[in-house]
């Protein structure tokens, strides 16, 4: 049997996720997909309604958001995707200039 070291077990943890498509993303379970979003992801902006707290978030290309229930404040789903349209109700408290300093 062959016994890896943590580090390299870590090392190759990472760089699965850093690589992750946005399909494998979204094949994930719940729990998968927001501990990587803790780790990785950068929180661009949110968005609320009557019944949803959506969170938004950029990783590897692709945009995730997080949804919540406002009623019971549960984890309803995470969802990555790469259409620019559904960024539609996020552009009014999006400040791309405060992006571009983040990623410099």
């Amino acid at each position: 049997m062959i016994m890896w070291g943590a580090a390299y077990l870590k090392q190759i943890q990472n760089s699965v996720f850093m690589n992750m498509s946005m399909q494998d993303y979204n094949a994930l379970s719940l729990a998968y997909k927001v501990l990587l979003l803790e780790k990785d992801a950068t929180f661009v902006s949110y968005y609320m309604d009557l019944d949803y707290t959506i969170s938004l978030y950029f990783y590897n290309n692709y945009y995730i958001e997080l949804l919540v229930d406002n009623s019971t404040n549960d984890l309803t789903n995470v969802l990555a995707f790469n259409n620019t349209w559904q960024l539609e109700k996020y552009l009014s408290d999006i400040l791309l200039s405060e992006l571009l300093q983040e990623n410099d």
